[in-house]
């Protein structure tokens, strides 16, 4: 199962929804076109604590996303705006690197209109990891 790590928390509600809306449709590219079970934090809490008045830090969520996280096989970062700042994502990549998880780097393409995996070097050649051992083969 692959985790999908993405920016989320935010001042302006309006830049959560659009967050939000982005990890679905990556997750859910990764569901349809890698054929590979996800995972995204963000795609799982967002309408739930909308609806239930739960907290949207990263830091209420953190043991809960780290249990998740402990027993995927890799994780996938989306480039949104943000995603090098991110305390969430900073934590989640610091986990990935305690527990050997491989990390790949993905974004949204506009020209194409697609998804690709960013080739920047910024997780995979410190796990000494190509892209030859993604989890989706590619």
């Amino acid at each position: 199962m692959i985790y999908i790590a993405s920016p989320y928390s935010a001042d302006v509600e309006s830049l959560k929804e659009v967050r939000a809306e982005a990890a679905m449709e990556f997750t859910s590219w990764v569901l349809r076109e890698l054929q590979i079970p996800a995972f995204s934090p963000i795609v799982y809490g967002h309408e739930m604590a909308k609806k239930h008045a739960l907290p949207t830090d990263a830091g209420w969520w953190a043991r809960f996303n780290m249990e998740m996280l402990r027993k995927c096989d890799g994780c996938y970062v989306l480039h949104l705006p943000g995603w090098d700042t991110s305390v969430g994502v900073k934590l989640e990549l610091n986990v990935c690197r305690i527990l050997r998880i491989p990390v790949f780097h993905y974004q949204f393409n506009a020209a194409t209109k697609d998804f690709e995996m960013v080739l920047d070097g910024k997780d995979n050649s410190d796990s000494g990891l190509n892209t030859a051992n993604s989890p989706n083969g590619q």
